[in-house]
């Protein structure tokens, strides 16, 4: 059997839509898991949010963002992060307020990406907080839901 496994962990960038910032999508024979990464609770994705946002200000967002600033009118580019410095670029807002800014909606958003995976029927949750796999324990036991 063919795995194809996504890992969307807290170490990836927090503002690549589409992702869920504390979890894993494992797709087996063309259905979905979202596997709990061991974020854990809702404080401790806060502080990754939080501890992501300063990380990509310390690594040179600001100077990306003002790179792009001429773009900024292209959807790619109207997202959280960027949509906050720009502001912050052309005077509206400090750049202490974009940085909240940006650590609020990116909360927000992964609120939003949790709602949405909870709808889904197909979904099946995988707790890996409360129960310690191993990758290989793991991929037997998302073997045998299918």
């Amino acid at each position: 059997m063919n795995f194809e496994i996504t890992i969307l962990g807290s170490n990836s960038a927090v503002f690549n839509h589409g992702r869920h910032p504390t979890a894993q999508v494992v797709t087996i024979a063309n259905r979905c898991f979202l596997v709990d990464c061991g974020e854990g609770t809702q404080e401790r994705l806060h502080e990754n949010i939080n501890h992501r946002t300063d990380e990509m200000i310390r690594m040179g967002l600001v100077d990306e963002v003002n790179q792009l600033i001429s773009y900024k009118h292209l959807n790619a580019l109207q997202t959280v992060g960027y949509s906050e410095i720009f502001d912050y670029l052309e005077g509206k807002t400090s750049l202490s307020e974009a940085i909240e800014l940006i650590k609020i909606h990116t909360r927000q958003y992964a609120k939003r990406q949790m709602t949405w995976f909870r709808k889904d029927k197909e979904i099946m949750w995988v707790n890996t907080v409360d129960d310690s796999y191993s990758f290989k324990d793991l991929l037997n036991k998302l073997e045998n839901a299918i």
